[in-house]
């Protein structure tokens, strides 16, 4: 269970199991708006959980890389701007 109010992105990172460098290409893919303190990335719950949902399920409990697969990575793309399009529309 998360239990802080702000996460950095390397703990984000070890959380659902991706590199630092991923978290920052789907922030910016998603167009998402972060906490920043001292010029420093963090994460709170809700984002967390965004990109939970967005990575999909398994990472939580199979911690994969992103870059693993180029169709898993291809596929993910599609998946987040399909997000992007219906986060737009809100």
């Amino acid at each position: 269970m998360l239990s802080k109010k702000y996460y950095s992105i390397s703990e984000v990172a070890d959380i659902l199991g991706v590199r630092a460098h991923n978290l920052r290409y789907l922030d910016d893919l998603l167009g998402k708006k972060l906490t920043r303190i001292r010029g420093r990335r963090y994460y709170q719950v809700k984002d967390i959980e965004i990109l939970r949902k967005t990575l999909g399920a398994e990472i939580h409990h199979q911690p994969k890389v992103v870059n693993q697969s180029d169709d898993r990575l291809s596929d993910m793309i599609l998946r987040l701007k399909e997000l992007k399009k219906q986060l737009a529309a809100v």
